[in-house]
């Protein structure tokens, strides 16, 4: 703490456990409950669960909507509050409750009522706030031809304290001078070592090659490219395609396709 404000541990190693202990920190992201198509969630539990043991108090809060309803692989955890809400009037409620106890706040990228949330954070003046961007080139290219995301417009940047950013170079210096974030901090992906570490091969998912992803139309060339031709190429191998939303194409019959894979 510093005169009586939340110091951001962005720069380095995070401090030794029970240091930050008693801080109050509320996330507003995606999702942490489903991984369905989500690769926001494997970040946040590793991110928030190291957090807690370093003494912080967390809440996670999530809007409750069907697609993750129907594949939640974490519905509870022992390392945070989770909180779900369905319409406006429990985001009303919700927010007078954890607005006022919270220390300091995190709103993540897709937060699906994120400016409604940024306009209400900027009335806090006391309150410290983060905004994690987890899709910043989605963000800088919207906010430049858009003015905005349906999760934040462009002149709500500046009213964080700090934009945290899974891209770093260029994109730090664009957020900062071309719109106006006070500081910008690069706070690449991370996973928690705890669930995603080696272990003994499973017969189910052994393959030539194995590509695991959310489809999206911009990598579509390079999926291609590098794991559909292959495929092809070699109809005698075994390959697994693991992800949601892949366009109802024929696959090669060596191509084993999971539409979803939690992290388990």
């Amino acid at each position: 703490m510093s005169d009586g404000r939340v110091d951001l541990y962005i720069d380095g190693p995070l401090p030794a456990k029970g240091v930050l202990s008693s801080v109050r920190l509320t996330v507003f992201g995606l999702s942490i409950t489903s991984s369905w198509g989500n690769g926001h969630a494997s970040v946040y539990r590793g991110l928030l669960r190291e957090l807690h043991r370093r003494g912080v108090e967390v809440t996670f809060v999530e809007k409750d909507v069907l697609w993750y309803a129907a594949n939640r692989d974490m519905p509870q955890a022992d390392f945070a509050r989770i909180l779900l809400y369905r319409d406006r009037a429990g985001w009303e409620d919700l927010l007078s409750t954890e607005l006022g106890r919270a220390e300091l706040v995190l709103m993540g990228s897709y937060f699906p009522d994120g400016p409604a949330l940024a306009d209400r954070l900027a009335g806090c003046p006391g309150l410290q706030r983060l905004y994690y961007d987890i899709d910043t080139p989605i963000t800088l290219g919207a906010f430049a031809t858009e003015g905005g995301t349906a999760y934040l417009r462009a002149d709500q940047l500046p009213t964080f304290d700090a934009v945290l950013s899974f891209t770093g170079g260029r994109a730090l210096q664009e957020l900062r001078e071309r719109w106006g974030a006070r500081r910008a901090v690069a706070f690449y992906c991370a996973l928690d070592p705890e669930t995603h570490r080696r272990t003994d091969p499973q017969e189910e998912f052994r393959c030539r090659l194995g590509y695991m992803g959310t489809y999206s139309p911009d990598r579509h060339a390079a999926w291609e490219s590098l794991f559909l031709k292959p495929a092809l190429r070699l109809p005698d191998r075994r390959f697994v395609l693991a992800g949601p939303q892949y366009p109802a194409v024929g696959l090669p019959a060596n191509v084993v396709h999971l539409q979803h894979l939690p992290p388990a």
